[in-house]
């Protein structure tokens, strides 16, 4: 039996939760960064491990390796009698889902062998962010509840996934848009993917906005702020890491939208210019003024005019 999973914490406490097989993480930031739909492993692998050791100033070997010792995972789990996937509800965790059942299918996993322990919410847990909330014991109480997608959930999922990579979004915004019987937890995953386009009229992402708008309301450091973005979302999905490297764009921009100021890290102080108000204020358009690029999905913005924005309701082209 091999179990995967969203990030060390959760490792750690399956370990400890008396279950057979063996627990690998499964935890890229996939809302941020490159994706393609239909590479080999060692092309995906290589894709991530040059992004996120470039954007999040990380050892590309060790980067690689971390990323290597997942795969091989995927690679073997054919064998496996159950590869039982355990995933939460917002955006981090539904993107990471989608891909590794198109990859496990791409390994040979077959649909039998596949089941699934995915919540969002726990009766134990008032206010649920995620496994890594619950006690080993709570883990262990969840496993004979697992199920098996059925073939129409797996065929939705590998739809779902290639959608997000192509490089017109509508399709998934399409999917956002409706409900799901298969994925309840999908749609509003995608919707908050497609927020992280550059919004009509201010030109920031969501998650952009969120920070500006902490540190309009009184947040003094960059913990603060991420403390406050974090408090602005439903569903929290957003590492401090992700979270800093926005900041740190909106502060490098050649018209700054804010100052940050040493120490690095949490601690380090932080307030809006003239720009960032105006921004927040919506007589300034950040993408127009400063330019952007990046990547959301598989939608590549580059450029003072971004092909795709966001306009509060749904996508509309630049």
């Amino acid at each position: 039996m091999l179990h995967f999973t969203n990030g060390s914490i959760v490792v750690h406490l399956l370990e400890r939760a008396g279950l057979p097989g063996r627990v690998v993480e499964c935890a890229d930031p996939l809302h941020e960064g490159p994706v393609a739909h239909g590479l080999s492993l060692t092309a995906w692998r290589e894709l991530r491990a040059r992004f996120l050791a470039g954007g999040f100033d990380l050892p590309l070997d060790a980067t690689r390796a971390d990323l290597a010792r997942r795969d091989a995972a995927i690679e073997a789990a054919a064998a496996e009698d159950e590869v039982v996937l355990w995933f939460e509800h917002d955006l981090f965790d539904q993107l990471n889902l989608l891909w590794l059942l198109d990859a496990l299918d791409r390994a040979g996993v077959g649909p039998g062998q596949v089941q699934l322990v995915v919540i969002g919410a726990h009766p134990e847990v008032p206010e649920f962010d995620g496994l890594g909330q619950l006690s080993p014991a709570q883990l262990a109480a969840l496993f004979p509840a697992r199920v098996a997608p059925t073939p129409a959930a797996l065929d939705e999922a590998r739809a779902a996934w290639a959608e997000v990579c192509a490089p017109d979004p509508r399709a998934s915004a399409a999917r956002a848009a409706a409900s799901s019987v298969h994925w309840p937890w999908l749609p509003g995953a995608l919707l908050r993917l497609w927020e992280e386009l550059p919004a009509t009229g201010s030109g920031l992402s969501r998650t952009e906005r969120q920070g500006l708008d902490a540190i309009a309301s009184g947040a003094a450091t960059l913990g603060e702020a991420f403390a406050g973005c974090r408090a602005r979302e439903p569903r929290r999905f957003l590492g401090d890491w992700s979270f800093y490297r926005a900041m740190r764009g909106l502060a490098a921009a050649p018209t700054p939208l804010l100052s940050i100021e040493p120490p690095a890290g949490p601690a380090a102080r932080v307030s809006l210019t003239a720009a960032g108000m105006g921004t927040l204020a919506g007589t300034l358009d950040h993408a127009s003024l400063n330019g952007v690029d990046r990547r959301v999905g598989g939608v590549q913005l580059l450029g003072h005019a971004p092909a795709w924005r966001w306009d509060g309701a749904g996508i509309v082209a630049g």
